[in-house]
């Protein structure tokens, strides 16, 4: 089935799509993508359902933070180390020889203050699927999962 050809200029861009499969062709391309059927596993099977603390924040914040911090990260690691309190997220960098560190308020329901120790780099590929307000939720044992009104997203700490 032809859903629509587009002219630019002299050449034409052509899309179609089949049952299972989409085609874009052009004079020296041929994209292919197929669907996949069947169904998916529940992922919110795989987050944990204990999740007692809930830390409020803005992920530009949070990124650029991040961002100010990476010269000093370790570049085979990237190591960022989040200290949690009621009103503030302290992010540390450290590596052999220096130790950065930066702040960003956050509202959150903490009764303890905790360490989180993260990939810089995984986080920040997690953050940026999200919108500008993140809801971080951990449990006692710190796992920790991220989410907006649409996404989930959990990240591995470094222990």
């Amino acid at each position: 089935k032809l859903v629509y050809i587009i002219s630019l200029n002299s050449s034409s861009l052509i899309f179609f799509k089949l049952i299972a499969s989409k085609y874009l062709i052009d004079d020296l391309i041929t994209f292919k993508t197929n669907l996949i059927a069947g169904r998916y596993p529940d992922y919110k099977g795989l987050l944990p359902k204990d999740l007692k603390n809930t830390i409020k924040f803005n992920k530009n914040d949070l990124l650029n933070a991040i961002d100010i911090l990476t010269p000093v990260m370790d570049a085979k690691m990237m190591l960022c180390v989040l200290n949690l309190t009621k009103d503030v997220i302290t992010i540390n960098a450290i590596n052999k020889e220096e130790v950065g560190t930066t702040q960003i308020k956050i509202k959150s329901d903490l009764e303890k203050t905790c360490t989180l120790k993260f990939n810089a780099q995984y986080l920040i590929d997690l953050l940026r699927n999200f919108e500008n307000e993140v809801e971080m939720k951990i449990n006692d044992s710190y796992a920790t999962v991220f989410e907006d009104k649409e996404n989930y997203g959990m990240i591995m700490q470094i222990t």
